[in-house]
């Protein structure tokens, strides 16, 4: 499954890649046919054409490294959603009546796709199978909104009656 969002990363980073091969491709035509032309003309400029266009093609494959080698990175560091996806991601999670609060939410990003990890509070008085429900609901609510949205790890804590002074949304 993949977000209409890294579709058009993906199409634009393509995008990119043509564009640098063809800048450094022409850019080593242009200086090739320089020096060729600075040797038979005795033109001692024109001779460092195939130097110049060596700097311009190195030029194009740094930068190609520095943004393959960014987003690799992100990949490994599993790099953070933003703060307005968490901000929709607790909204999805306090949209489920039972969900008394929300200890702890983090949404991490995995190459093309988000890996949520939330502990809530629910009622103590629930039974395992209405826990589980409740779990259950988390996520389909969840996935449902957001397409990128791979996994959704849930863990339940009690949550007493006594508790509801303390509630923050």
């Amino acid at each position: 499954m993949e977000s209409d969002g890294m579709a058009i990363r993906k199409a634009a980073w393509n995008k990119e890649i043509q564009s640098n091969t063809l800048f450094s491709a022409d850019s080593a035509v242009v200086g090739i046919g320089a020096a060729i032309i600075g040797d038979k003309y005795d033109i001692d400029f024109l001779s460092y054409g195939d130097a110049a266009a060596g700097i311009v093609v190195a030029y194009f494959v740094l930068i190609l490294a520095y943004h393959m080698g960014r987003e690799a990175v992100d990949v490994l560091m599993e790099k953070t959603v933003s703060s307005e996806k968490l901000r929709e991601y607790k909204e999805l999670v306090f949209s489920v009546q039972e969900v008394k609060r929300i200890d702890r939410l983090r949404a991490r990003a995995f190459g093309q796709y988000v890996m949520i990890d939330v502990r809530v509070g629910i009622p103590a008085q629930l039974s395992v199978q209405e826990g589980h429900d409740v779990s259950r609901k988390i996520k389909q609510t969840i996935i449902e909104h957001h397409n990128d949205v791979e996994e959704v790890l849930i863990h339940l804590n009690p949550w007493y009656e006594e508790e509801k002074m303390n509630i923050i949304r």
